[in-house]
């Protein structure tokens, strides 16, 4: 299963699941290239209109530029990625959840 229909799924069940579970379960499954090309979709879904934090999105673009350099993320940064995508997700515009098939 692609990521973006596992946040998909997970956002739309999150006062059922718990964040430690959907963490690991993401770990386990996805590499650190999915989680970041995650946040590229993330930040082209959310466009120039949306009410996410500037400070959110910045860190998501330095994340962005920390996999280039490093080509990993740290636990915490992991985390950091998928409930910070996770508790956003619903500021996707329209055109990206039909590329994604959402």
């Amino acid at each position: 299963m692609k990521l973006y229909s596992v946040i998909e799924n997970c956002y739309l069940d999150r006062k059922d699941l718990d964040d430690n579970v959907i963490c690991a379960v993401i770990r386990k499954n996805y590499s650190n290239r999915e989680l970041c090309q995650l946040i590229k979709v993330f930040l082209k879904g959310i466009g120039n209109q949306h009410s996410v934090s500037g400070n959110v999105v910045y860190t998501l673009i330095d994340l962005i530029q920390w996999y280039q350099e490093h080509n990993e993320y740290t636990f915490k940064q992991q985390a950091y990625i998928i409930l910070t995508i996770l508790s956003n997700w619903d500021q996707i515009n329209i055109e990206v959840r039909v590329e994604l098939n959402l």
